[in-house]
């Protein structure tokens, strides 16, 4: 069942708030860590949970996009207490196919480490980079 942060409860909201994350997307870093802010939680673009591979995450990327974003492998680790998680976001390629012509385009992928919320079932993103990500190591997990 998809999960908003508008199902949160309040406390769980605050909890998210002072999390950190770091950001490389494009060769544009974000410098120091990146913290959530609750104003940039209440605007038209701002980041929601998605489902990915049954776990409620929250990447740093408004919620227009989740429809372009697809996951290729989650890894659980440390007994569900973080996820890693590579994907890809069609996001550019689909709305700027004349500068990322490439569907499987290296430009695309991505790699988010998560952290569970300390007593729930939401994740929250610690770091987001732009990845190149190799596809014969997706074939031999999926084969297995």
């Amino acid at each position: 069942m998809a999960l908003s942060l508008a199902d949160l409860p309040p406390d769980v909201i605050d909890q998210i708030i002072p999390c950190s994350y770091d950001r490389l997307i494009e060769v544009h870093e974000s410098g120091s860590p990146l913290i959530w802010h609750k104003s940039d939680l209440d605007k038209e673009y701002a980041p929601d949970l998605l489902d990915l591979e049954g776990y409620h995450v929250l990447l740093p990327v408004g919620k227009h996009n989740h429809r372009y974003i697809k996951s290729l492998r989650c890894i659980v680790g440390d007994g569900g207490a973080y996820l890693t998680i590579f994907l890809r976001d069609s996001y550019l390629h689909v709305n700027y196919p004349k500068n990322y012509p490439d569907p499987e385009g290296w430009y695309l992928e991505r790699v988010a480490i998560c952290e569970r919320v300390p007593g729930q079932d939401v994740y929250v993103t610690i770091l987001y980079h732009q990845c190149s990500v190799n596809p014969s190591v997706f074939a031999q997990h999926v084969q297995q």
